[in-house]
């Protein structure tokens, strides 16, 4: 064996060593660490005097999680409705200011957010203020339906998308061509409804499209409830598309079009300075910040990123979502 290949081996064995010792401390720290409740100990709003506290919506409104400092959330379902029950527990909380910059995401989480805000507004008579970043549509919108008369959209927001999307990946015809055989045993016929590789029946696409009228008409009540107006007005604007401000204000869907600092003066105005408007930040470790953009740098394959939007979306999650970026 030549000297370079001995020196090979023993670089290969020190790597191999420490990715292993490193793994192992790394393994055991992170089962004795949660770092979203490192993350969430204390108050979200450590104001003393009267305050108006801002809860950020932003990206896909999927329920999440992450329990290393090597990963972040864009969106924290979790901490968001955390954020909300503890200024509605707060005799300092004067009122609730949403940011949503989201294209919507689960009809779960969509009315779960919704459901908190609605709770907030009727346990404390408090004002519910919206602003719309660049997004504010489909289940951004429904949770914005909160506000209590106080939407406020940026000139170039894109909001509206009424309705309800699900979509599945069928692989049958695939694996009829290359003779792969798809099993799945089920107690009945449309069990196996959104299978990868299965056959569709007749009758399938009736099953879900009943889901999606379904959750598609308590999305128009939102709406209604929430603007004041008739299911038959909603319906009009509500067959999934997108609407500029200037369109959104036309149709009643939002209060007024300014900046988010003009939202900001004009409630300071209203409570005459007497309020402070808080906004918390919640910084990224410098791991998690490395991470992302590592992860943002890397090249993707054609496959890669079809497996990475099923990842994200599902095959047939029932979604209140508007493919924007």
């Amino acid at each position: 064996m030549s000297k370079n290949q001995i020196i090979g081996l023993v670089v290969a064995a020190v790597v191999f060593v420490f990715v292993a010792v490193t793994s192992a401390i790394t393994n055991s720290v992170m089962k004795s660490i949660n770092f979203m409740d490192v993350l969430s100990e204390g108050s979200i709003y450590p104001v003393t005097g009267d305050y108006i506290g801002v809860v950020h919506v932003k990206g896909t409104m999927l329920e999440t999680t992450t329990t290393t400092p090597f990963e972040t959330l864009q969106y924290d379902h979790q901490r968001i409705l955390n954020s909300i029950e503890e200024m509605k527990n707060s005799g300092n909380n004067k009122g609730l200011l949403l940011y949503v910059d989201s294209g919507g995401g689960g009809i779960y989480e969509s009315e779960e957010l919704h459901h908190k805000l609605m709770e907030y507004r009727n346990a404390t008579a408090r004002p519910v203020y919206v602003y719309m970043g660049r997004y504010a549509a489909s289940g951004g919108y429904y949770v914005s339906a909160a506000s209590d008369g106080r939407i406020y959209a940026n000139m170039n927001t894109l909001t509206g998308s009424i309705g309800v999307i699900t979509s599945y990946l069928n692989l049958y015809e695939l694996f009829e061509e290359h003779g792969i055989k798809y099993v799945s045993i089920t107690s009945g016929e449309h069990k196996d409804m959104l299978g990868l590789a299965k056959e569709e029946l007749e009758g399938d696409n009736a099953v879900m499209q009943a889901v999606i009228d379904e959750m598609y008409e308590r999305f128009v009540e939102v709406v209604a409830e929430g603007r004041g107006m008739s299911v038959s007005d909603v319906k009009k604007i509500a067959d999934g598309r997108i609407l500029t401000a200037k369109q959104a204000l036309e149709a009643d869907l939002i209060d007024g079009i300014m900046t988010y600092e003009e939202l900001k003066e004009l409630i300071t105005e209203e409570w005459g300075g007497a309020v402070t408007i808080f906004e918390p930040e919640v910084e990224l470790s410098l791991f998690a910040s490395m991470f992302a953009t590592a992860n943002q740098l890397r090249t993707k394959s054609d496959a890669q990123a079809i497996i990475e939007a099923f990842e994200k979306r599902g095959n047939g999650v029932i979604m209140y979502y508007a493919q924007l970026s």
